[in-house]
């Protein structure tokens, strides 16, 4: 009798330390669980965090024209150069009947590109044991659609580049030709961004200027970092607002 007493405590014993360690996994699992959405949470909130298009509040701020935007793409390759090249026209000739005109030496093979609205060039060097391509984009259009220009190219271009460089630009025409006003205009939105420190130099039909905004791929000038370059200028057919990141590689 004594030992059935006994077994029957024990049973007792087990079966309530079992509900407590499974009431104690439970309460784990559910913290682990809180933890892991709230991890997850915090890291979609970091990749949208204070992310800015510069260029879009800066067009907003002023009136203005929209009358080209291009994208130049940089990257190593160890492909053949020719072969490169025309593989590469072929798919952005997929977005409309481009004509084409090729040029090469022993260092290099380049296309120069022609559309109704679209020039460019795709060109393939060597530099040491590799080649360097770029392909630079330029549209003229009314509309701000940058984006959807640098998104064509992310499809055509995929993913597996080594030494990825993206120069992004765009030219508007100002309604107001006053210089001095457009740019005032500029760095007063790049302060309100957060942009502490922006140099400026005149040049003879207007000003040029590099900043920090910190939201694009830096280079840097003169050991300070810079990922953002404006000028306004003057021209007989009228005043222009050209941005580029991180500097304008077109001509102006």
């Amino acid at each position: 009798m004594k030992n059935k007493v006994i077994f029957s405590i024990t049973l007792c014993i087990v079966f309530i330390l079992s509900l407590s360690f499974k009431s104690l996994a439970n309460k784990t699992y559910t913290q682990e669980k809180n933890n892991s959405n709230e991890i997850l949470f915090q890291n979609k909130s970091v990749n949208t965090h204070n992310k800015i298009d510069v260029f879009g509040n800066i067009i907003k701020s002023l009136k203005g024209r929209t009358v080209e935007y291009g994208i130049m793409v940089q990257f190593d390759s160890r492909s053949d150069r020719r072969k490169t090249v025309d593989e590469l026209f072929n798919k952005i000739n997929r977005y409309g009947k481009l004509s084409r005109k090729t040029s090469s030496n022993n260092e290099s093979y380049s296309i120069e590109l022609q559309g109704n609205s679209i020039n460019g060039f795709i060109e393939s060097t060597q530099y040491d044991d590799h080649n360097i391509v770029k392909i630079d984009i330029v549209k003229k259009d009314n509309k701000y659609m940058i984006q959807q220009l640098e998104n064509n190219l992310d499809k055509i271009l995929g993913s597996k580049l080594e030494n990825v460089r993206i120069y992004r630009y765009i030219k508007i025409k100002m309604e107001n030709n006053n210089i001095d006003e457009t740019y005032k205009k500029v760095t007063n939105v790049l302060k309100i961004i957060g942009v502490n420190r922006i140099n400026t130099e005149a040049i003879e039909n207007g000003y040029t200027s590099t900043a920090y905004t910190g939201q694009y791929e830096k280079i840097y000038s003169n050991g300070a970092p810079i990922d953002f370059n404006f000028a306004v200028v003057e021209y007989s057919t009228g005043t222009y607002l050209i941005m580029g990141t991180p500097e304008i590689m077109e001509t102006y």
